[in-house]
């Protein structure tokens, strides 16, 4: 797999994830994934940042800060996406294709843009419902449960 996934040690990924081809991960300032998160190919996610605000040097100076970033259980997150320190992406959400996310986001959020806002909110009741009966894509793929239909 092309990409980077650097500093493993502070990255806590649970069951059935998935991570497209060519991520570009950024763990130093720690980094939590729920289980049953598909990520798309080439995703950013970056868990620190630069001091540009410096009277050392510039364009930044030698501080970074740390923003650790979470990820729910059943999060989407579609190809492209950047995702900046310090964001929680709430259980359910969905991110679409080349979101910039530079903030947090409740449960069931569907987001997408730059800066990524919410385009709609899934129908929680039948979010829930699904949860509570265990149907997770991944899970069920790995069963042989899971036929994919283009229409």
């Amino acid at each position: 797999m092309n990409g980077i996934i650097a500093d493993k040690s502070n990255i806590e990924i649970e069951s059935h994830v998935y991570i497209g081809p060519e991520p570009y991960i950024f763990g130093k300032g720690g980094l939590s994934i729920g289980r049953n998160v598909i990520i798309g190919p080439r995703v950013t996610i970056h868990t620190t940042n630069h001091n540009f605000d410096s009277n050392d040097c510039l364009p930044y100076d030698q501080v970074s800060y740390i923003r650790p970033v979470t990820i729910g259980k059943n999060v989407w997150i579609a190809s492209n996406v950047l995702i900046c320190p310090g964001v929680t992406l709430e259980e359910g959400c969905v991110v679409g294709m080349g979101a910039v996310v530079t903030k947090s986001f409740q449960k069931g959020s569907i987001i997408g843009g730059n800066p990524a806002e919410i385009i709609r909110m899934r129908d929680l009741e039948t979010y829930d419902v699904l949860e509570r009966e265990g149907k997770h894509y991944l899970v069920l793929k790995e069963a042989g449960k899971i036929r994919n239909t283009y229409v």
